[in-house]
């Protein structure tokens, strides 16, 4: 489960445009644990795949890769290994 911080800093966006992008029900599912909001890793999967599909329709395929390789990176921070292309 992440924090609305964990996920803001995953984006690289600040914490009131993720609140306020739940509030207008524009950014992944969450849920509600004793008033803190919580995204499970599947909903945000979900939600980046989502987003990196319209992204390369409307943005081209080298925008999609670069956010791919934006996402290998974060992940590799927090796992603390190198995941490569070949692994997904």
């Amino acid at each position: 489960m992440l924090s609305l911080q964990e996920l803001a800093s995953r984006w690289g966006r600040s914490v009131f445009l993720i609140a306020l992008s739940d509030a207008v029900g524009l950014g992944p599912k969450y849920i509600k644990c004793a008033g803190a909001i919580r995204y499970t890793v599947s909903q945000v999967q979900k939600y980046e795949l989502a987003r990196l599909m319209y992204l390369s329709q409307s943005r081209g395929l080298h925008y999609a890769v670069s956010l791919i390789f934006k996402t290998m990176q974060y992940w590799s921070k927090l796992f603390g290994q190198l995941v490569t292309p070949k692994e997904i």
